[in-house]
């Protein structure tokens, strides 16, 4: 029963809603946007790696990458585009709706610093090598 929304650059005909982002777990998308996703009633045409607002009776609604699993498990998996989050899965039975991802709107400009993917990748083995090292000083 949530109002629906309209804006210029959308396809009229369909039914398109704006969720409020809380977290980093989609991060460059920063905390505190607006995610507008087209509602989908056919869950079969989402592809894998598509993005999507779920809407569901466990954790509430949720933007992720989504690992389409509906006709072979009966779930979905759900992955953040921050790698700091591991992915999960979901029973189709505890969703609820599932919205594709069209567009954000955002007062804040993300910041861009040096973000090759060779530096990311590197930032990311360095994070995976502290990991390490800290969950051996703890097992010890």
């Amino acid at each position: 029963g949530l109002p629906t929304v309209a804006l210029p650059n959308l396809p009229r005909g369909r039914k398109y809603r704006m969720f409020a982002l809380q977290g980093d777990s989609m991060l460059p998308i920063p905390d505190g946007a607006l995610v507008v996703g087209e509602y989908m009633d056919d869950w079969k045409a989402i592809k894998t790696g598509e993005l999507c607002i779920v809407v569901t009776a466990s954790e509430g609604i949720v933007f992720k990458e989504l690992e389409h699993n509906i006709v072979n498990d009966r779930s979905v998996t759900l992955q953040s585009l921050n790698a700091v989050y591991a992915p999960y899965t979901l029973p189709v039975g505890d969703i609820i709706e599932i919205w594709k991802y069209k567009c954000y709107v955002s007062e804040s400009v993300p910041v861009v610093e040096d973000c090759s993917i060779q530096t990311v990748f590197e930032e990311i083995k360095g994070i995976k090598a502290e990991i390490r090292t800290i969950s051996k000083k703890i097992n010890k």
